[in-house]
């Protein structure tokens, strides 16, 4: 098994000399222990070999977009949500909304238009500039980006680096099998492997072009549970191109942006050790799941919270 890295951030430092580090030393929450050199050095080893996939949630982007949190609270004011424990979960809020407008579309059309109303009047360009969680991604020599952003904001962040990026879905139902969508990874005339120059983002939640693409509500997140479960060597491979079935397989994982409660981060989590578990015909022993994870939440805190699972893996989040 390989080793864990556990890894937090302060504000929008992932990486560097000035960063706050803790991690779990317990399996309690809220245990903190200062990292060693060696586990960040270990870290960057990983990423420099190209033996590391970070996955992007949206704390990733919340200098630029608001984060499913705010988005959930504003629409909870404006529709009349009438659930307060759920006020903050944007799944179950954007579901109440689909209902009351008799439109399971428009939230997600809600949401892509949301976005491009920020994102007009802001320049990029100069924000990519700034040091966050997108500028300093996109500096590192990642081949596979994957996340469960709408957003094309690291798209853009990578080619405000003078890189050659190119996107993917997952598709995850029949509408998105049947969506005009080139996927690179599947083009017979060019043969494309992903590179730190030229990687690849694969959005497994949709992308903000495809609005019907998108997993936002209730109902959406559990089509997808279903749809990775049922005969999931099948399915998934279906799903998922081969290159992203190897990333996922044969590196350690990166979380980056996500809280360890969020629906998204926990089946986004269900999905990767379905995969890694995926054509063992035998019983599966502790060594056949997730080879490595870490969880660094880009949002800026003053402490940090963890959690130890019960393979002796290290997840950590602010």
């Amino acid at each position: 098994m390989a080793k864990t890295i556990p890894a937090t951030s302060e504000g929008n430092e992932l990486v560097g000399e000035n960063a706050h580090r803790t991690a779990a030393s317990a399996n309690t929450l809220g245990t903190e222990t200062t990292l060693s050199e060696q586990d960040w050095s270990d870290l960057l080893e990983k990423i420099e070999g190209g033996n590391c996939t970070p996955f992007l949630g949206a704390g990733a982007s919340r200098t630029i977009l608001p984060t499913g949190e705010n988005l959930a609270e504003l629409w909870a004011d404006k529709f009349g949500f009438p659930f307060p424990h759920k006020r903050s979960e944007l799944p179950a809020v954007a579901q109440f909304v689909g209902i009351t407008k008799e439109n399971d579309i428009w939230p997600k059309e809600e949401v892509v238009r949301s976005f491009k109303r920020i994102v007009s009047g802001i320049n990029l360009q100069e924000a990519f500039g700034q040091p966050n969680a997108l500028s300093t991604l996109a500096d590192l020599p990642f081949p596979v980006y994957m996340t469960t952003n709408y957003d094309d904001l690291l798209f853009q962040a990578l080619q405000a680096k003078g890189k050659n990026p190119k996107f993917d879905i997952c598709r995850w139902n029949q509408i998105t099998k049947d969506l005009p969508i080139p996927s690179p990874l599947k083009d017979r005339k060019v043969l494309f492997e992903p590179s730190a120059q030229c990687p690849l983002i694969f959005h497994l939640h949709g992308h903000q072009r495809f609005p019907q693409s998108i997993v936002l509500t209730e109902d959406d997140y559990y089509n997808f549970i279903v749809a990775m479960s049922q005969r999931p060597k099948t399915n998934l491979n279906t799903m998922l191109p081969p290159r992203i079935l190897q990333a996922i397989k044969h590196g350690s994982l990166l979380f980056i942006g996500y809280r360890l409660t969020d629906l998204s981060f926990l089946v986004l989590f269900r999905l990767c050790t379905t995969i890694c578990k995926s054509g063992h015909s035998t019983r599966l022993s502790e060594e056949q799941g997730i080879r490595s994870w870490s969880l660094l939440n880009a949002a800026p805190s003053a402490a940090g919270s963890s959690r130890l699972d019960n393979r002796g893996r290290v997840g950590a989040e602010l």
